[in-house]
């Protein structure tokens, strides 16, 4: 449903907000569906840390039907909650005319989902960053590594041939994360954002001791494997191929083949990585990586058994 916004005033919802008087309403008139909606936003005071809050509501239907009928998550719908010391409004996203919050001049805003991935961008570079210096406190066992590298290998295969980067920095855990968002978080966030960062960092990794010494295994691991697959004849052989097929042959529908054994095959042009081989061509009409020397294709030759690095 498209709604469009006609009466609203930055000015008077700011005034509505750090008003005293919380028996007053603010009205605004929303276009849905082509009719006219009258908005009507009500607030409730509170505290946090000795700081006023206010929790804004939409009474979307003053005119409450039956008791038998009633249904208070239809009729007082959230909006947001306006930290007054911060002057920051953060609004739900669910709410039908939140656009009307979004991009306020004289009060910060933010919608949840704006601000949750904001913080875990944020949270994520910190990890990142505290990677070195966290491997080097940290003792990850010869066994660990080994064990994440037979898990990692074909991860690490598909990634090297497709010239994917391979993350070797601590990164956050999503579900995690979203057990810790809040509107406390929100506050504490928007209070000292380097501080609170930091801090929720280092709590993270305090906390998360085997998930963070699975991630410097798996860093570990994926560096070894990468120098180990890069000295495998048929994994540069694939990186190069791979190259080929989506660059300068990537218009072609069918390459020519030639095999070291000198043979000629088409095949289709498609490319098929499994976890320990690569193969050119469909699953019917196709070559193994190792025994390719050059594709064809009118009257060019692209060599393959070049050095690829």
């Amino acid at each position: 449903m498209k709604t469009e916004i006609t009466t609203f005033e930055e000015n008077n919802f700011k005034e509505f907000l750090k008003d005293k008087d919380f028996s007053y309403l603010y009205n605004f008139i929303t276009k849905e569906n082509g009719k006219n909606v009258t908005r009507r936003l009500t607030k409730v005071l509170d505290y946090f840390n000795n700081n006023p809050i206010v929790l804004v509501s939409d009474i979307a239907n003053t005119n409450f039907p039956y008791l038998s009928s009633i249904r208070l998550d239809k009729n007082i719908i959230p909006c947001g909650v306006f930290f007054t010391k911060l002057n920051a409004f953060i609004y739900e996203d669910k709410y039908v005319a939140n656009d009307v919050f979004s991009g306020l001049k004289d009060i910060l805003s933010f919608s949840k989902k704006e601000l949750t991935e904001k913080i875990s961008n944020e949270v994520e570079e910190e990890l990142g960053e505290r990677t070195s210096r966290v491997s080097s406190l940290t003792n990850i066992s010869t066994d660990s590594i080994e064990k994440m590298k037979v898990k990692q290998r074909a991860i690490v295969f598909r990634k090297i041939i497709r010239g994917e980067v391979l993350p070797y920095l601590l990164n956050l855990d999503p579900v995690k994360f979203r057990r810790e968002v809040s509107y406390e978080m929100y506050y504490r966030y928007l209070s000292n954002p380097i501080q609170y960062i930091k801090e929720f960092v280092s709590n993270y990794i305090e906390k998360s001791p085997k998930s963070t010494q699975n991630q410097l295994a798996r860093i570990a691991a994926d560096k070894e494997l990468k120098r180990e697959l890069i000295l495998d004849e048929r994994v540069r052989k694939a990186i190069k191929a791979f190259k080929l097929l989506h660059n300068e042959l990537k218009t072609v529908l069918n390459v020519t083949v030639v095999t070291v054994s000198g043979q000629r095959r088409t095949v289709p042009n498609e490319i098929e990585i499994y976890s320990n081989t690569v193969r050119i061509g469909s699953i019917h009409n196709n070559v193994e990586i190792g025994e390719i020397e050059a594709f064809e294709h009118q009257l060019k030759v692209y060599n393959i058994l070049e050095d690829t690095m």
